[in-house]
């Protein structure tokens, strides 16, 4: 694999604890650097030391601050982002407040996250999918085809797959679901910082 950057694997790995072994499991729950390790070994310092509540308080500029950051990764106002523990848990809160009805159809790809499809299924919903190439990234033209011909109520985009690794063309796909009306959403949980995802989607 090209990397955009000579230094970038060497610079990642220097920012992270040794591994203790080859982790090839890691795509979706990834090795933390150990900035992000002291930063949450400090909250949780506060926390015991002040009590939950007012370290919340006292870390509220900084987890607004990251809400900024998020909000122009995603191309999103800051007043627009939500942190939760994680995408599933992102997802169904979604759907919570979507209120869809029962069988609505969702247009998926193929090789959609399993836990996604479990989740669309728990509220009811019928994924369909989403037409693909011979290497399991979305057709355009099909995508198109589809949205012009027999549009689902709404698509949702694994960006990244976890578990393949396949960059989607999710501009290509907002654009076209722009064009049709028909709300996008993008799981961009191995997205966020690595590809641009600030892509015009409804939610991300």
């Amino acid at each position: 694999m090209t990397l955009p950057h000579d230094d970038l694997g060497a610079a990642w790995r220097s920012a992270r604890p040794r591994p203790a072994g080859r982790h090839l499991d890691s795509a979706a729950s990834s090795r933390q650097s150990a900035r992000a390790l002291e930063a949450a070994a400090h909250h949780a310092r506060h926390e015991a030391e002040l009590g939950g509540y007012v370290a919340a308080a006292a870390a509220e500029k900084l987890v607004q601050q990251g809400r900024s950051v998020i909000g122009g990764l995603a191309g999103m106002a800051a007043a627009d982002v939500a942190f939760v523990e994680s995408a599933q848990a992102a997802l169904t809160a979604l759907l919570i407040g979507w209120r869809l009805p029962a069988g609505t159809r969702v247009a998926c790809l193929p090789g959609e996250y399993a836990p996604n499809i479990a989740l669309l299924g728990a509220f009811g919903l019928r994924p369909e999918p989403l037409p693909v190439d011979d290497d399991g990234r979305a057709d355009l033209e099909g995508v198109e085809r589809l949205l012009r011909t027999d549009p689902p109520r709404l698509v949702h985009l694994d960006q990244v797959p976890s578990h393949r690794g396949i960059l989607q063309p999710a501009a290509g796909i907002a654009a076209l679901c722009r064009e049709a009306g028909v709300p996008l959403v993008v799981d961009a949980a191995q997205a966020l910082g690595h590809v641009d995802t600030d892509i015009g989607a409804d939610v991300v």
